[in-house]
């Protein structure tokens, strides 16, 4: 078992030491004993790298010893074929052929890696019958051997050599799925085709065609396609048919219906044509470039009437059609005048196209009349918002007239839902609406809007029937917009009565996701309003039954993901609640009573006050007391330990402590569960505020649960289950250990090196505690001139990792401080719709702020041809990376989520002197949503700032060390209206009673 992750020894390094004469050093190493896998692999990849040849008797003592490891039997191998040794060869075949003391595993490695240079195409092929034969999911190997074929420097006559072989291992393990109704590969089991259809595509590229490649290429088409992607994965191979002369079109045909018939002998000849021609077909059959042919072997009688049969079908597909007529019969009658049944089956044929069933005929004629109402409505559509328009636009007050009002907002609305990253929500726009309208036609909207929404009473989802409780009229929607028009005034909310107040309460309760920008206003001036209508609703969720395990609140998550002023107002009730749920967590364990706990506690552990956390705590301590075993004790013991992880990690210890070492044992399911990331997202690291000491009981107990012997291996996709969470949290508190500072961490880190249990693992543990200690002691130390330049208006050059770390974090504070300011380039900035323009804008803000303490670069190249988009440098070599996202782009939440990982850290974070990282997107529209890659809520840009931070706090937990991963949202969202505009609106309001009367009747 590997602790802490590898060594990381960077391969570029390990090329430059190996240009040194270290053969003998290794060889001394590895004879004195090396417990520590890491350094064996470490030597071995030296050896290989440096080629020494006084190391290749130990190689092939390592490659030919069956109780080596796998990993340092392969370096063996490398070591040995890089010295042309000739032992490599006979190692290579008996790894190839899986003989006795050789894996499997071991065998894909060196297939993968070896092949084509010192594993022959027999010897491959020799593996992947073996493969073919045996169970288990190969899918990976296959596909790095097909990507090997694509790529590697391989002759003609090789890939010929490898043609039937390939071909007949495809035929031997196709099989016909009910399901799906194919024939394909069984899931699961090595996939052959994709080799073939690898060296198909290699051949037909250098126009090698024979018949027995068209053969193979149709098998490979039909048999290797994806059912999730069935054209995707055959492209390369679709497009090499296209390429080819018309002469061999016939040739695929023929190919393709010898395939059909042999593997569906009991269908029809409609059958067969219907798969020839429709079903992911390899060749597009039409008439010009297929007729001709069609014709030819139509006409020779001396090939069976099954052939002729489906030829006869797609002749008829192909033929020319006036007015919805067959054209040029004639020609395939004389084709067919030989057989009786042929000629029969073509009237049929000819009578099916021109007396249609008439069921067919009534549904395309329904199909037609839908087309022309759906044009119809479209284009009344386009009159009403042309006259519309032009009406609100020319003539302002006559189009918000009582008479025309509701069609005037109904207009506003498809635009609204209709205009570009809407998400089909119709919400107060006054950019688009004055860019349309003008100021004045759009102050007038909004006052009508104003008195729109009062004049309607949306129903809550308790009051709806039993069918209804999650439909809602339109008409309400259109009307919420006018609370968001309303809410341009900051002070809306205090011009409310208590009546409006409820009402606006209600119309929140309309949104599908989240909660409405203005919410947080409403509950600072009327708190006991909105409380007592949100959450009366909130317990009529929680109180009804969903018959399944899917419960879920909207609601409930809305709080949670919302404003902590919001969600606090909620605390009382879902208190009393929790105090009155006993019946629910004592009767047995259903996964809608978790659900519904779980939602709650959730809330209260976000935005919950100290007293609700401390009760919360007492509650968790009694019901794990009472839950001795059993789903209720896995889950109130993570509750317990976010609450307090002081008594939850008492109690955690005392349960392990009770529990037997088994490998899925009930030890397993509660590390597990304590750990599983997907079943606790939005959830904090309970640990971080454990002392090293209590850490150090803590690994202590997991890794004598969690045995590395046992570790289950997987190969390919598979579905985490508790093994495998446990695994992960043996390396997650591994890894927290190992990134304390100070002296009770150096004190715990020691202990553990000497730890009974931990003897394997003493050089790492030891030199990892050694690492971190020098980077303590090296942190911050600035020399007299450093300092002298601070007090000349400079800054202190940061000198380890960490201080990188916090200087990124202070820029990126000053970053949004400067967006509050009222000389804030915010508005411009927001104007900008790519990150190639605004990139210079926010390089040259943190350039000025650098007070000589670092330099800033853009698009810098790493060292893998990545290009980041702001670097900030300082003196001493160390870097922090920005990666910049506009926020408007069509981006999913999912994907900004996953950028974290894929871009900022695999990408711009892998060095070690690169260790900080900040993810930061621009938000300039403050009605735009994103889903939640998980739960699926719809996201503000406060939701999307929570989510990101999770995401980044748990990369940085996995990196673990010095490095420091963040994200950051930079709102840009318009601030309150200018004085002046604040004066007109303030008198326009005040004016607005008697212009309504004069001008609008109630409705």
């Amino acid at each position: 078992m590997v602790y802490g992750g590898i060594t990381g020894v960077p391969n570029l390094q390990i090329s430059r030491l190996a240009k040194q004469p270290l053969g003998n050093t290794v060889l001394e190493l590895w004879n004195a004993g090396i417990e520590n896998p890491e350094i064996r692999h470490l030597l071995l990849q030296l050896a290989s790298s440096g080629g020494y040849g006084q190391c290749a008797d130990l190689a092939a003592s390592i490659a030919g010893d069956p109780k080596a490891e796998e990993q340092e039997r392969f370096e063996a191998l490398m070591l040995l074929t890089k010295l042309s040794d000739d032992r490599a060869a006979g190692f290579i075949e008996s790894t190839m052929s899986v003989a006795e003391g050789w894996t499997q595993s071991l065998a894909r490695w060196v297939g993968s890696y070896f092949y084509p240079e010192h594993v022959t195409d027999a010897q491959l092929l020799k593996l992947i019958e073996k493969l073919v034969h045996a169970p288990g999911d190969d899918t990976h190997f296959a596909d790095s051997i097909a990507h090997l074929i694509e790529t590697a420097n391989l002759d003609i006559e090789r890939l010929k050599g490898l043609l039937p072989k390939l071909t007949e291992l495809t035929c031997e393990m196709v099989a016909l799925d009910q399901d799906e109704d194919k024939v394909t590969e069984p899931i699961g089991r090595f996939r052959v085709s994709r080799v073939l259809r690898a060296v198909c595509v290699r051949l037909l590229k250098q126009n090698t065609i024979s018949s027995e490649l068209l053969g193979a290429a149709v098998i490979a088409f039909r048999v290797a396609r994806s059912s999730h992607d069935p054209h995707g994965e055959n492209t390369d191979l679709a497009k090499q048919f296209l390429k080819l002369p018309e002469r061999h079109r016939r040739d695929i045909f023929d190919a393709d219906y010898a395939w059909a018939v042999g593997q569906y002998s009991d269908r029809t000849s409609r059958g067969i044509y219907a798969r020839l021609v429709f079903l992911d077909s390899p060749l597009p059959y039409s008439g010009k470039p297929d007729q001709s042919w069609i014709m030819a072997a139509l006409g020779e009688t001396g090939r069976d009437t099954g052939y002729r049969a489906v030829l006869l079908h797609l002749a008829v597909y192909v033929l020319p059609r006036k007015e919805g007529a067959l054209t040029s019969i004639k020609a395939v009658r004389r084709a067919v005048a030989d057989s009786p049944a042929l000629v029969a089956q073509l009237n049929e044929l000819i009578a099916a196209e021109t007396s249609a069933d008439p069921n067919i005929t009534r549904m395309q004629r329904e199909q037609r009349e839908r087309q022309k109402q759906r044009e119809r409505k479209l284009a009344k559509e386009r009159k009403q918002w042309h006259e519309m328009w032009r009406l609100l636009a020319k003539k302002p007050t006559q189009a918000l007239a009582p008479n025309r009002l509701k069609n005037t907002i109904w207009n506003i609305s498809l635009a609204l839902r209709n205009k570009p990253r809407s998400e089909g929500y119709a919400r107060w726009d006054r950019t688009l609406l004055e860019r349309s309208f003008g100021k004045v036609a759009t102050d007038l909207l909004r006052e009508s809007l104003m008195t729109y929404w009062r004049g309607l009473r949306p129903t809550v989802r308790s009051e709806r029937e039993a069918g209804d409780k999650d439909r809602y009229l339109i008409v309400w929607s259109n009307a919420l917009m006018g609370i968001y028009a309303e809410a341009e005034d900051a002070t809306w909310a205090t011009k409310l009565s208590v009546d409006e107040a409820e009402l606006a309460a209600r119309y929140a309760l309309l949104e599908l996701n989240g909660s409405p920008s203005w919410l947080v206003a409403l509950c600072q001036k009327y708190p006991a309003v909105v409380e007592r209508v949100i959450g009366e609703e909130i317990e009529a969720d929680l109180s009804e039954a969903s018959g399944s395990n899917q419960w879920h609140s909207m609601r409930l998550q809305s709080l949670r993901h919302g404003h902590s002023e919001t969600a606090k107002l909620f605390e009382p009730r879902l208190v009393a609640w929790l105090k009155g749920a006993k019946g629910l967590m004592h009767q047995p364990h259903t996964m809608e009573a978790e659900n519904k706990l779980d939602q709650v506690i959730r809330v209260l552990l976000a935005h919950g006050s100290e007293k609700a956390q401390r009760w919360l705590g007492e509650l968790a301590t009694r019901e794990v007391r009472i839950a001795t075993e059993g789903p209720f004790l896995l889950f109130w013991l993570r509750v317990l330990c976010q609450v307090n992880c002081h008594r939850g990690l008492a109690v955690l210890l005392g349960l392990l402590e009770r529990l037997p070492v088994e490998k899925n044992g009930w030890a397993i399911r509660v590390i597990g569960r304590l750990f599983d990331e997907r079943s606790n997202p939005g959830l904090g690291n309970w640990r971080t505020t454990l002392q090293p000491l209590d850490m150090l009981r803590l690994v202590k107990a997991v890794h004598r649960h969690v045995l590395s012997e046992q570790d289950v291996f997987h190969e390919g996709v598979y579905t985490p289950g508790s093994r495998d969470h446990a695994e992960d949290g043996r390396r997650y508190v591994f890894d927290e250990l190992m990134s304390r500072t100070g002296p009770e961490a150096m004190t715990a880190k020691l202990a553990l090196a000497n730890d009974p249990d931990f003897s394997y693992a003493r050089d790492h543990i030891s030199q990892l505690a050694r690492e971190r200690l020098a980077a303590e002691i090296d942190a911050s130390i600035f020399s007299p001139d450093d300092v002298a330049k601070s007090f000349n208006g400079r800054e202190l050059t940061p000198q380890t990792a960490s201080d990188m770390a916090d200087l990124l974090v202070d820029r990126l504070d000053d970053l949004q401080d400067l967006m509050l300011r009222d000389t804030a380039p915010r508005a411009a900035w927001a104007m900008v719709t790519d990150e190639n323009a605004l990139r210079p804008a926010i390089a040259r803000e943190f350039e000025v702020s650098s007070y000589g303490a670092y330099t800033v670069d853009q698009e810098a190249v790493t060292a893998d041809g990545k290009e980041t988009d702001i670097r900030l440098r300082a003196l001493a070599d160390l870097q922090a990376t920005i990666e910049l996202k506009i926020g408007e782009k069509p981006r999913s939440g999912r994907e900004l989520r996953d950028t974290i990982e894929d871009q900022l850290i695999n990408k711009y974070m892998a060095h070690s002197k690169a260790r900080a990282g900040c993810l930061l997107v621009t938000v300039k529209n403050p009605d735009k949503r994103w889903e939640h890659p998980e739960t699926g809520a719809s996201l503000d840009r406060h939701g999307l700032q929570e989510m990101l931070s999770e995401q980044a706090q748990l990369a940085q937990q996995r990196l673990g060390g010095y490095a420091r991963v963040l994200a950051r949202v930079l709102d840009l969202t318009p601030r309150l209206p200018t004085e002046a505009k604040a004066r007109i609106t303030k008198a326009d309001a005040g004016r607005a009673p008697a212009r309504q009367a004069a001008k609008y009747t109630p409705t």
